[in-house]
């Protein structure tokens, strides 16, 4: 009798039965449903080892298309979009791609690299292109800051005098 070995993936929470991607962490073999979890966990993984404070952090952004997009066009980057975790809603209006995600599963670096992997290009306007990395800078900072617990009390107002 072989006994059936279930993982629960610790970005998504997602439960199977996944042995391809796994990450060797402390001593300890963490295992994947996807590629996409793997790396968002390589890149902060003190963010989802403590994981029981750790809930959602949903983000709205727009993105820039090089031109506006036809309907099928529009159905491929809605398709490309949902494939990756983490993706709560995309809409598309004419150019303008609006994504609603959980930053703890997935970035607008992902998101950006995702779209260029499937070949819908972005707008390379130089104010779009400073945009999407500032975007992606402050995403960054914003996953560092949450694993920075603030001091007891740092947060209250002094005593009057």
């Amino acid at each position: 009798m072989t006994e059936e070995i279930i993982h629960i993936c610790p970005v998504c929470d997602m439960i199977g039965e996944f042995n391809a991607q796994t990450i060797q962490h402390n001593k300890k073999i963490l295992h994947f449903c996807s590629e996409q979890c793997k790396e968002t966990f390589a890149a902060h993984p003190l963010l989802y080892l403590g994981k029981a404070d750790r809930g959602e952090d949903i983000k709205q952004r727009t993105l820039q298309m090089a031109e506006p997009l036809d309907a099928d066009t529009a159905q491929q980057v809605i398709s490309c979009l949902t494939a990756l975790m983490g993706i709560k809603k995309v809409t598309v209006d004419g150019e303008r791609v609006q994504i609603t995600y959980d930053l703890l599963q997935v970035t607008e670096k992902v998101i950006e690299k995702a779209l260029t992997d499937a070949r819908l290009p972005l707008s390379k306007s130089w104010l779009e292109r400073l945009h999407r990395a500032w975007v992606q800078s402050n995403e960054a900072s914003e996953l560092e800051n949450i694993l920075v617990k603030p001091a007891p009390g740092c947060h209250r107002m002094p005593p009057k005098s």
